[in-house]
């Protein structure tokens, strides 16, 4: 008996999507699962489609501007229905019936929910996506509107929904009653063994170079530091320009190095090396305020202790496990002060506790959500049947 076909839709470069990556590892044993999105590569041993970045505007909505004042008109139906985006999916992914569809973000739920596979739909909102540019005007008078039309109008009418944290999905559930199931961005789990801290006590920062996550704050910090301690960044190079103040910020401080960005495969085992992570991401939006990013967990899977911000939902875990330490503030100076108070013992206990959950805290472990709701789309449409 052939297994069901799940489509896996995403405007993003499959290759380099952790949460894509790590749920196709979770459902291709029970599934024939397809990818499709940016990039001609996809996943090792699953079958991909590639969807153009930026295809041409078709028919009547090539005239100039009036693609354009359909959205400004909040035509937002129309608007989709002529999405360059959506026209170039529905051409490349009809060309066979699917069964389950899992559409990641609210964007490609318009595409998963026209294609029409014969169980269901999953939507992964990820974030919380009213609130993903709180800083830009005119984002919030452009895009906003539209993001809450696809979330009542697209979203609520699908069969499962899943997002990356409790209190995203309460304020989804609050604002547009979308009740959601939880999946983390847990890393997969590795087999490593703490390492023992010596001086200098090395820290680690990964990911974006996102200006309003203010990673000056952690330079800043280690510069008012007194501790024995060195800060690698592996930024990915998405902002240069950002990235360039950054280093000019450092200087000549030699404590502070800013490393080449390593693939998600070899990241992991490239934090091992390291003491300490930090996940230090002030909350200047509503998504970093209740932020459970992937460096978390692979800190975490590394073994190494956690130094953040008081951010509620990683200090609950933080706390819990007792990964590490929280500063009192999200300022230099409060985060400075948790610096110069390491020991290198207390860096040991932090990544045996690190050690202690690294399973249950694993992909593995926290992933099931999506198989648990994909099982429940197949058996709502076999008992229909």
């Amino acid at each position: 008996m052939a297994k069901p076909s799940i489509l896996i839709i995403s405007f993003s470069p499959i290759s380099s999507s952790p949460r894509v990556r790590k749920q196709v590892a979770i459902l291709r044993d029970e599934y024939e699962v397809v990818t499709a999105g940016f990039g001609a590569e996809g996943i090792s041993g699953t079958e991909h489609i590639e969807l153009a970045t930026d295809p041409e505007l078709r028919g009547i909505y090539r005239l100039r501007g009036l693609y354009q004042i359909i959205f400004l008109l909040r035509m937002f139906r129309a608007f989709t229905m002529n999405n360059p985006r959506f026209l170039d999916a529905i051409d490349k992914l009809s060309f066979r019936k699917w069964d389950v569809i899992i559409a990641h973000n609210s964007e490609t739920v318009p595409i998963a929910r026209t294609l029409r596979p014969n169980m269901g739909v999953m939507c992964d909102l990820h974030e919380y996506a009213p609130e993903q540019h709180e800083p830009s005007a005119k984002w919030r008078f452009l895009v906003l509107p539209y993001i809450k039309w696809l979330l009542r109008h697209e979203v609520r009418h699908v069969d499962e929904v899943i997002n990356v944290g409790e209190g995203i999905i309460d304020r989804y559930e609050k604002e547009f009653g979308i009740r959601s199931a939880l999946v983390t961005n847990a890393s997969p789990y590795k087999e490593f063994e703490p390492t023992p801290t010596a001086s200098p006590i090395r820290l680690v920062h990964s990911g974006i170079p996102a200006p309003e996550r203010r990673p000056e704050v952690m330079i800043e910090a280690v510069k008012q530091s007194r501790a024995d301690v060195t800060l690698d960044f592996y930024f990915m190079e998405t902002d240069r320009e950002y990235l360039a103040k950054l280093k000019e910020l450092a200087g000549s401080d030699a404590r502070i190095a800013f490393q080449k960005p390593v693939a998600y495969e070899q990241l992991v085992e490239t934090l091992h090396s390291y003491d300490l992570g930090l996940s230090f991401i002030l909350p200047t939006q509503f998504n970093d305020e209740w932020c459970l990013p992937n460096k978390f967990f692979d800190f975490i899977q590394a073994r190494l202790g956690i130094i953040i911000g008081p951010s509620p939902e990683l200090a609950q875990y933080v706390g819990k496990y007792g990964l590490g330490a929280v500063a009192e503030d999200f300022s230099a100076a409060s985060l400075a002060i948790v610096l110069d108070g390491l020991t290198l013992e207390q860096v040991d206990a932090w990544k045996r506790a690190a050690h202690d959950c690294a399973y249950e805290l694993s992909a593995e472990q926290q992933s099931g959500a999506w198989l648990e709701g994909v099982e429940r789309i197949v058996a709502a449409a076999s008992a229909r049947a």
